[in-house]
């Protein structure tokens, strides 16, 4: 497959993994607070977890096929999401503060986030294969 055609299906994947994660993770949220009566921060905590365990897991094994096995994966993607969630926050504020509307500024720190996220995992985290 040539590279541009398994870039093309990486995004693909990549983008459908982001709508189940947030699909999931928003089910649990509403679930824990509104079904089991837990606060705020424990149903997105749930939430997110849940979340981000799914992206991890169906990006490795799915979008990126890394069968590989590694104690140090989980916590250097903790690590990625942690730097793309904080240059999300960076754009923003800046953006904002730049004198753009909230909603325009914040699509550009998803962008940015989602594009950290996705160029961590195939270049950092997961070794390349042939899918």
């Amino acid at each position: 497959m040539s590279g541009l055609k398994r870039l093309g299906r990486q995004l693909s994947r990549y983008s459908a993994i982001g709508v189940l994660n947030t699909l999931v993770g928003g089910a649990l949220i509403y679930l824990a607070h509104n079904a089991f009566g837990l606060g705020v921060i424990v149903s997105n905590v749930i939430g997110y977890g849940a979340g981000l365990t799914l992206s991890y897991f169906g990006n490795k094994y799915w979008t990126f096929g890394d069968t590989t096995r590694s104690a140090v994966a989980p916590m250097i993607f903790a690590a990625l999401v942690a730097v793309a969630f904080s240059s999300n926050l960076g754009i923003t504020f800046g953006l904002i503060a730049a004198g753009l509307s909230f909603n325009i500024a914040q699509f550009f720190g998803i962008v940015t986030y989602s594009a950290i996220v996705f160029l961590g995992m195939k270049f950092l985290l997961f070794s390349e294969r042939k899918n």
